[in-house]
């Protein structure tokens, strides 16, 4: 899945320049963090990731939301049937929902070790996390506006939706136990 900034034709180098361009700096929490925010639209509609970086403590997380973060009310027992159908095949990352005021995000974290330089690993990191980020997210769409079920948001995300059994961090340990 090839994704296009809201404001530019093609998607950046992950070099300090690409991440310059691409997504606004929202500045530092404290000395050792630096926040970025990719707007990215697909489709018709926006998301907003919200990433953070500590390249001292060599640590990435990432935190994803619709620009319209809410589910309504009247969507919450479908919207947490989903999320507990999906975390339980997620890989990386979980999606959450507040069931308080139906706000809904995925969020991936990576501690990239004694790595010197992390932005060959933070490419990958950020199209895994944009990729599973954008579909999850047009499943949250398709609950919201279609009326559509669990099992079929699943699919919309690319999931099977038959538990851990089938999922892929299942798959793995089973290859590697063999």
């Amino acid at each position: 899945m090839m994704l296009k900034p809201l404001n530019s034709g093609s998607w950046p180098e992950y070099t300090e320049n690409g991440i310059a361009n691409f997504a606004r700096r929202v500045g530092r929490g404290n000395s050792d963090w630096e926040t970025l925010v990719f707007d990215v639209g697909v489709g018709g509609w926006n998301a907003h990731f919200n990433v953070n970086i500590n390249q001292k403590g060599n640590m990435v997380h990432i935190l994803s939301q619709p620009e319209w973060k809410t589910m309504p009310s009247s969507k919450l027992a479908q919207t947490l049937l989903f999320v507990t159908l999906l975390n339980w095949e997620v890989a990386v990352g979980s999606v959450d929902l507040d069931m308080n005021d139906g706000e809904v995000r995925y969020k991936t974290t990576a501690e990239f070790g004694e790595a010197k330089n992390i932005k060959p690993i933070l490419a990958t990191f950020l199209d895994y996390h944009f990729s599973c980020g954008l579909r999850y997210l047009k499943a949250f769409i398709a609950i919201r506006d279609e009326n559509v079920s669990a099992e079929r948001a699943m699919e919309i995300a690319g999931h099977r939706g038959g538990g851990s059994s089938d999922g892929l961090l299942a798959e793995i340990v089973r290859t590697t136990l063999q």
